[in-house]
């Protein structure tokens, strides 16, 4: 049974190019071409409750619908690929398109009620940049009170332009924005007149103003001084989010596949990896059942092991788990990391960015191409150059009982693995 008949890969993983794991806000306005950013329904269906999005929208709730005052400021904090974008983008969907966005809210069981008349504003600071976000505002709202001077709008002039209105600001690259500004003196009005709208939702009793902004790091400005208010802070820094968002993006009945078939296939290897006394810790096969169908060695190798600003955050695994998808669809039942084919040019490219200078990847070559007529071959040296190429800290390649993991299926002969792995041992230039 393949891993295909149990969990259904999307079809942009089987088509062109594969996933791309990119969210682009500036796609919202593409009317040439229907797109995940434009399709509240599409976007919806790939977008998981994670705990950061639920934290947001507990604390959006009771924003809108609670007398006490809150945190007007949500600071959305992370490397590129963390879920920064889509997070945005889930907010104006929400507050857009009422209809697609209660039938998501309740099939995942959240509340949310948000004021239907709310004013966004959603800007991509690296597509338009700007030198005066109060422009962006007034025009939004329409506003005539204000004249372009050497200030920037005064409190009482931001009360006026939003009296009896609600908006809701969402600024996608902040950090960028604020350093594109050339101007230094202009660069310091906009960071005191974010500094004063994120004080002024604080104290507003109406709600009337709600930020969310995006950065890289809050010790750079603007994040430095947005810390200095109250806020909601987003660091996308749950693990195991990572890993449900990730087989949620790429299965679209993930959640909702049959687990008694899962459970079969797992412990068909588990039975088989015991008849050659291969050790396995008492969690294993739950870690097994909630990775499937990759092994959690590939799983904890991509996401825990790998830093993320060399593979972006979740693109990177996306994109590699797409392809190796793709490849062995409707043929394997596991994907483990010897399914991470050296010899393919696409997995080669996504590898790369692991190992910039490819020194790795052409020694793990090498030595495959001396010994390519070896059974398993291929298998043992995939999963040894990534486990090489993500070492960290104390963590340096594979251990041999993790590796037969990854190379043995049910039905292999364990001397063959054995034979070829003392031939890579003795014969192998690089290995």
């Amino acid at each position: 049974m393949s891993f295909s008949d149990i969990l259904f890969p999307r079809n942009e993983i089987l088509k062109g190019d594969g996933i791309q794991g990119i969210i682009d806000i500036e796609n919202l306005h593409n009317k040439k071409k229907k797109t995940i950013e434009s399709s509240p329904s599409a976007f919806f269906d790939l977008t998981f409750p994670t705990t950061d999005i639920k934290q947001v929208l507990e604390h959006l709730h009771e924003r809108y619908n609670s007398p006490n005052p809150t945190p007007g400021l949500f600071l959305l904090e992370g490397l590129k690929g963390s879920g920064k974008s889509h997070l945005e983008l889930l907010i104006y969907h929400l507050l857009q398109n009422n209809t697609e966005a209660q039938e998501w809210l309740q099939k995942n069981g959240l509340k949310c009620v948000l004021p239907k008349d709310a004013i966004v504003l959603i800007h991509k600071f690296t597509d338009f940049p700007i030198e005066a976000l109060w422009d962006l505002i007034f025009e939004k709202v329409g506003y005539k009170g204000y004249q372009s001077s050497n200030l920037p709008p005064n409190l009482n002039q931001i009360r006026d332009a939003l009296q009896g209105k609600k908006i809701v600001l969402i600024l996608d690259e902040l950090e960028l924005g604020f350093a594109s500004i050339a101007d230094k003196s202009k660069q310091a009005q906009n960071l005191a007149f974010l500094q004063m709208l994120s004080e002024e939702a604080q104290r507003s009793d109406d709600a009337s103003i709600t930020i969310f902004a995006s950065i890289y790091n809050s010790n750079n400005e603007p994040g430095a001084t947005l810390k200095r208010v109250p806020r909601i802070d987003i660091k996308f820094s749950e693990p195991q989010d990572r890993k449900m968002v990730i087989l949620h993006r790429l299965f679209s009945n993930y959640l909702k596949h049959d687990r008694k078939k899962v459970q079969n296939t797992v412990q068909s290897y588990v039975n088989q990896w015991k008849r050659i006394d291969l050790r396995l810790d008492e969690k294993y096969i739950d870690r097994f059942i909630e990775s499937y169908p990759f092994t959690p060695e590939l799983m904890d190798i991509i996401l825990n092991r790998v830093l993320n600003r060399n593979f972006q955050g979740n693109r990177g695994p996306l994109g590699l788990l797409g392809r190796v998808i793709k490849n062995n669809y409707q043929k394997a039942d596991v994907i483990s990391t010897a399914q991470l084919n050296v010899t393919e040019a696409a997995i080669r490219n996504y590898l790369a960015d692991l190992d910039p200078g490819q020194t790795f990847i052409q020694c793990a070559l090498n030595d495959l191409r001396d010994l390519e007529q070896t059974p398993l071959a291929n298998e043992i040296v995939s999963s040894t150059l990534l486990a090489t190429i993500t070492s960290t800290g104390n963590i340096k390649g594979i251990k041999e009982q993790e590796l037969a993991r990854q190379v043995i299926k049910p039905g292999d002969n364990y001397n063959d693995y054995t034979t070829a792995l003392n031939a890579f041992v003795k014969l192998g230039a690089y290995f």
